[in-house]
Formats: structure tokens, C-alpha cells, sequence
């Protein structure tokens, strides 16, 4: 699959893996269509419940629409997915989890109040 058809949800062949959901349910978010991104997301975790950047991605998608419970609650699952070491790269671990830590502060507070993790200020 060339990178132009990622983008158009509409070529993108019928997924048969978490991952797969994941790239069209982008390629759906991408173009605006966020009830088709968020169903993909959704059978993304079907497939593999610790698939925890299809978890972000739903926080996302339920975010953009304003769904700001669940959104809240994806970005939160996501942190404790993050948490439990199911990602290798300790890198993209932190780097996930503060994207995920900076919506939910955003959603919740208003502001993304990543200061004190990110630059190592005390408030």
C-alpha cells in the first residue's frame, strides 16, 4: 500500500488486524469522518485490547466530537496500558504518555499543564 492510498479510507482494503483498523480509522480521521474512525479504533481494541495506540486514537476521535467523558476515559486507559509496559520503547512510551496526559489535562483543567513533567519546573 503506497502512502496516498493510506490516506483515502475509501481504497484502503478491508482490515483483518488491529493494526490495519488503525490505519484506516486515521485515514478516516483524517478526511473528517470521525464515526467511521471511531468504529475502526473500536474493532482495533476488539482485536487487541492492549493496543494502546488505538486506545489514544479513540480518545481522539471522541474528543474532536466533543464526547469529552469517554474521551477522558480512552486518554486515561491509555496512560494505565502505558503504564503496565506494554510498550517496549521507553521513548514512545513517555512520548505517547504525555500526549495522552496533555489531552486529558486539556479536556479536564483547560490548559495542557505538561510544564513541570516536560521542563522540570515546580509549580
Amino acid at each position: 500500500m503506497d502512502d496516498q492510498s493510506m490516506l483515502e479510507p475509501n481504497i484502503v482494503p478491508q482490515p483483518k488486524t488491529a493494526a490495519e483498523y488503525q490505519v484506516r480509522g486515521y485515514a478516516f480521521y483524517a478526511k473528517g469522518d470521525y464515526p467511521a474512525a471511531q468504529a475502526d479504533f473500536l474493532q482495533a481494541i476488539g482485536l487487541d485490547p492492549a493496543d494502546v495506540e488505538a486506545v489514544y486514537a479513540l480518545g481522539l476521535t471522541y474528543k474532536v466530537q466533543g464526547r469529552l467523558d469517554e474521551g477522558i476515559n480512552a486518554f486515561q486507559r491509555a496512560l494505565d496500558l502505558i503504564d503496565s509496559g506494554v510498550i517496549a520503547d521507553a521513548t514512545r512510551a513517555k512520548m505517547l504518555a504525555r500526549l495522552a496526559r496533555g489531552h486529558l489535562n486539556k479536556m479536564t483543567i483547560g490548559d495542557w499543564n505538561l510544564e513541570k513533567e516536560i521542563w522540570k519546573r515546580s509549580e
